[in-house]
């Protein structure tokens, strides 16, 4: 129940922030994906170019399917940081819009080995 709960909690939250900031409606998590997710140890987020779209996707890794789009940056990567805290273990990883791996941020218990 308590991953149902966190599941509605994120997706509110990423509405609002889209409703705000971009006026582009995100694309509801699956709850397939989300318990997918939930069998990892970290769940994985990615901010992503879509060059011809003109927008940000924020993905699950390993799913090709956009959770939520956004007309900026900015929004995706406020709106993957909420989705990355409302797990255990989370990860944002953001990319610039060459693809290249940005930054990222990690939530809940580092591993050991992290720098930083």
């Amino acid at each position: 129940m308590k991953s149902l709960t966190t599941l509605f909690t994120a997706a509110l939250l990423i509405s609002g922030l889209t409703a705000c900031q971009s006026q582009v409606s995100p694309i509801a998590l699956a709850p397939a994906a989300y318990m997918q997710a939930q069998a990892s140890a970290r769940v994985i987020y990615h901010v992503v170019p879509d060059s011809k779209a003109g927008l940000w996707h924020i993905k699950l890794q390993r799913n090709p399917q956009p959770v939520a789009s956004f007309k900026t940056k900015e929004a995706a990567v406020a709106a993957g940081r909420v989705l990355g805290r409302s797990h255990e273990l989370g990860q944002l990883i953001v990319h610039k819009a060459n693809g290249q791996i940005e930054t990222e941020y990690t939530y809940g218990k580092d591993p050991a080995s992290s720098v930083g």
